[in-house]
């Protein structure tokens, strides 16, 4: 699996676009990039099975869509209606519910983004960086066909190496090609002893079909969770609960879990093209970003401003400065110039990931300012920028436009996060702001 690297970011953070850029001083991009991977129809059997496996919580995933791979299970976001779910510490848990149509909020995607390292400033505003060893950002959204005016959230979870649901040691990886089956043994192994331990704490009531936690369970098995009865249908005739069901109803623990891993990572529990619960699955690979600055530089001079040119033009029509000045503000979008740039030199990107970095807004139209960005509401703390999701993405979900009166959309989405990365996602799920831009016509 493939992580944000921590790095150095910009000495200076500055929250609006610097659209006139010197693409010279963007030879060394600190920026991350993440793409969808599109590898899925290419793998064998094993080869999708051990895919499957991996996009689960203990390997520590950067995915879109299928069902969260939940860090802090003891406090896992609810689903409406679950009724009051509390952890040990009696920290009430999230119901994601659309604040404008009330619809049960969707699974978009998470990144893994541990902080910390010896070039990362802000170590030292960090809460607690032990604290925050495991960290990872998840987004979720109203998909519902109905809403006009969808609620987007974003939710920060961190974890000490030290806790209750993982391994201290890291998860199986880098074997060579030739050990496919070793490293799916091991891979199932690591997994089926992460959901025993959490089966062992009565933590996995999360539903089948969407991964929120729930109280309902299946009258037959009495081990499946769902959190409302349209996700039961789903799970019991598209999942195929109704031929899995009678294999849970063993009393031993550790048979019982590794057939559940089994099942759960077959084609059985994958037909997504019949599950409109959830977004496809699919994991995002993540890598260093590297720019053509010659291209970028070429790219500037061929959309430039011909000043001369436009001014004797203006002239000609007994214009003036001010007219010149109002055409460049007017019919010129620096912003769109520089995105389309810089994106186009890798055109599936659908996450550019830079804490403390700069954003790539989409257009000049709708830009959020520093100002509006609102501080940590547990600590007090400024947000900073950490990553954006651009449109591309949308191109992955397999949206049904024809369900939807006003579909699923944005010209970008904008992720801000607290500086301390604070205490407040200690034992819970802390809210952070995303901010999302509109394409204008």
């Amino acid at each position: 699996m493939s992580k944000i690297q921590v790095k150095k970011p910009n000495s200076e953070i500055e929250q609006d676009s610097d659209s006139d850029v010197d693409f010279e001083d963007m030879a060394e991009s600190r920026v991350d990039v993440g793409y969808i991977d599109t590898s899925l129809e290419e793998l064998d059997e094993k080869e999708l099975e051990l895919y499957r496996i991996q996009m689960k919580s203990p390997f520590f995933p950067n995915k879109v869509g299928g069902k969260p791979a939940w860090l802090d299970y003891s406090n896992v976001p609810m689903a409406i209606g679950a009724g009051q779910m509390n952890d040990s510490n009696n920290n009430k848990s999230v119901e994601l519910q659309c604040l404008s149509c009330k619809s049960q909020l969707v699974f978009l995607l998470q990144i893994y983004a541990p902080i910390g390292g010896q070039n990362d400033q802000f170590c030292d505003q960090a809460e607690s960086l032990e604290d925050a060893f495991h960290r990872v950002l998840y987004v979720f959204l109203c998909s519902s066909k109905e809403c006009k005016s969808r609620t987007f959230k974003v939710y920060r979870s961190q974890l000490n190496r030290q806790n209750d649901f993982f391994s201290y040691d890291a998860p199986p990886e880098d074997y060579d090609q030739d050990d496919l089956d070793q490293e799916l043994k091991d891979s199932e192994e690591h997994l089926k002893k992460f959901y025993l331990n959490l089966h062992k704490k009565n933590m996995l009531n999360q539903c089948a079909v969407c991964g929120l936690a729930c109280s309902k369970k299946c009258s037959r098995c009495n081990f499946a969770f769902f959190c409302s009865q349209n996700h039961q249908i789903i799970d019991w005739t598209k999942l195929n609960h109704k031929t899995l069901c009678s294999k849970y109803s063993t009393s031993d623990e550790d048979k019982l879990v590794s057939q559940w891993v089994q099942d759960e990572n077959s084609q059985l529990k994958y037909l997504e093209e019949t599950n409109f619960a959830v977004f496809p699955e699919r994991e995002i690979l993540i890598e260093p970003e590297v720019l053509d600055i010659a291209k970028l530089k070429r790219e500037k001079d061929k959309f430039k401003f011909d000043e001369r040119k436009i001014v004797e033009d203006i002239g000609q029509h007994e214009g003036n400065d001010q007219d010149f000045d109002a055409l460049k503000e007017n019919d010129f979008d620096k912003d769109f110039e520089k995105f389309r740039k810089i994106s186009g030199q890798e055109p599936t990107q659908i996450i550019r990931y830079e804490r403390g970095g700069k954003p790539l807004w989409t257009s000049k139209y709708g830009k959020l300012k520093e100002s509006d960005i609102p501080k940590c509401e547990y600590c007090g703390a400024r947000r900073i920028f950490e990553f954006q999701v651009t449109p591309q993405l949308l191109c992955y979900l397999n949206l049904d436009e024809s369900r939807q009166a006003d579909t699923v959309d944005w010209a970008g989405l904008y992720i801000y996060t607290c500086v301390k990365s604070c205490q407040a996602a200690k034992n819970s799920y802390a809210s952070e702001f995303i901010y999302k831009q509109d394409f204008v016509s």
